[in-house]
């Protein structure tokens, strides 16, 4: 597989991610993503810092996808669900896709400070 097959996210992948938006609110988000480690995505997507020594996992190979629009909570009746944000955050695993991390907020982060940021 070339490198840039590896920095890419599978079609599918993609579709799934816009599946997993619609029913919180944005049927067609702004998609843009980066590949990195879990370490550096739990730092920008959450501002997590782990605890020194920790290892679990944390230089695997994950991909940050932000999604820009305007998204809701999945559950409870439409008229009570408060806004979640302008941007929702996940982080997917580089070689199973699946999901690993999930933010959301009203603002951006600079996926460009973690690599070559693709758009969908």
């Amino acid at each position: 597989m070339s490198d840039d097959v590896k920095e890419r996210l599978p079609d599918s992948a993609l579709e799934a991610i816009v599946r997993f938006a619609s029913p919180r609110g944005e049927a067609l988000p702004g998609v843009e993503y980066v590949r990195t480690t879990e370490r550096l995505a739990l730092q920008l997507a959450l501002g997590y810092v782990p605890y020194p020594g920790s290892k679990a996992g944390l230089d695997d190979p994950v991909f940050l996808v932000s999604l820009r629009g305007t998204f809701y909570p999945r559950f409870g009746p439409a008229s009570t669900r408060k806004r979640s944000g302008s941007f929702l955050r996940l982080i997917i695993d580089a070689e199973s896709f699946q999901q690993r991390g999930l933010s959301a907020g009203d603002e951006p982060r600079d996926l460009s400070t973690l690599g070559t940021v693709l758009t969908a």
